[in-house]
């Protein structure tokens, strides 16, 4: 059987914690092991993990709080080899086949190569609300770099990939992990120099509740203009698309990546500039790729949104 290491970020997640935690174990069709981070939890959330400590599948770590997106990438750069590598988060309840499908589809690929699924929503309480997605949703290079639309807990990666990750020149700077999360640079760098695959089967309960530090929905158009204009990304002098461009500008310059991918990172990385801007704007397929109308996208470039 395939070794896999699920990775898993927890933050003051006590209340169901030891239900994700059992569903990670029963995983069938592989040799599952769970490496887990407490970034400084103040609840009872470490008691739930000390639990866990004699169990020889689980190593568990307890550090200073630094926020999800750096929480998660501590543990991919811990030196652990497997066969592949996933996401966890803390609360919710995978299915069974979660892992063997995901390592079903990448064994078809070649190199480095990220795989994601959909998702099934739930309530607090594991009540079914829907799939999150019935279509495919858009995740090539340009529209990961204007925004993730992938759940860092449905992903798989394999061996080749979370190797490159894992080298220094390959860390995205302190600025997309503070308003992007981890998962967002995963997306973009399997675009850019791996392969990627979505699932559109979900193979996981993703559940909703009051203490979501990343949920699936927004709650209405209001809050999701006010959520933006709070953020980090905003709150940047620069654009956290332009600098995520130059970031695997310089994580990719010794991997051979494909001539469009090339000019879509030297598009948004020149943004700073009038000419930039009206590059970008001029690019039909850009706004193509990213699902937006030319208009809307023009507005958001002029805004300093690109």
């Amino acid at each position: 059987m395939k070794k896999v290491l699920v990775l898993m970020s927890t933050y003051n997640g006590e209340k169901y914690l030891g239900q994700q935690i059992e569903s990670i174990l029963a995983q069938e069709k592989v040799d599952v092991h769970l490496m887990i981070r407490d970034d400084g939890s103040t609840d009872n959330t470490r008691n739930v993990l000390k639990r866990y400590e004699n169990n020889d599948r689980i190593t568990i770590k307890y550090g200073k709080n630094t926020g999800v997106g750096v929480s998660f990438l501590k543990l991919l750069y811990v030196n652990m080899d497997a066969d592949y590598y996933a996401f966890s988060d803390q609360d919710d309840v995978w299915k069974k086949d979660k892992l063997i499908a995901g390592i079903r589809k990448l064994e078809e690929i070649n190199g480095p190569a990220l795989y994601a699924s959909n998702q099934t929503v739930t309530d607090k309480d594991l009540k079914i609300i829907g799939t999150r997605y019935d279509t495919e949703p858009k995740c090539n290079l340009a529209s990961a770099i204007m925004s993730c639309k992938i759940c860092g807990c449905t992903m798989v990666m394999n061996y080749q990939l979370k190797r490159l990750l894992s080298q220094k020149r390959c860390r995205p700077s302190k600025q997309i992990v503070r308003a992007r999360n981890h998962d967002a640079w995963v997306l973009a760098f399997a675009n850019t120099a791996a392969k990627f695959v979505f699932d559109m089967d979900s193979h996981i309960l993703y559940r909703q509740h009051e203490q979501n530090v990343v949920g699936a929905y927004e709650s209405n158009k209001i809050d999701k203009i006010l959520s933006y204009f709070t953020t980090a990304r905003f709150l940047d002098r620069e654009s956290t698309r332009r600098v995520m461009a130059r970031d695997l500008i310089r994580a990719t310059y010794e991997i051979n990546i494909s001539n469009e991918n090339k000019n879509i990172l030297k598009l948004f990385s020149n943004t700073d500039s009038v000419k930039g801007k009206i590059d970008i704007i001029r690019n039909r397929e850009i706004a193509e790729m990213i699902g937006k109308g030319r208009i809307k996208f023009a507005i958001e470039v002029f805004m300093g949104l690109v």
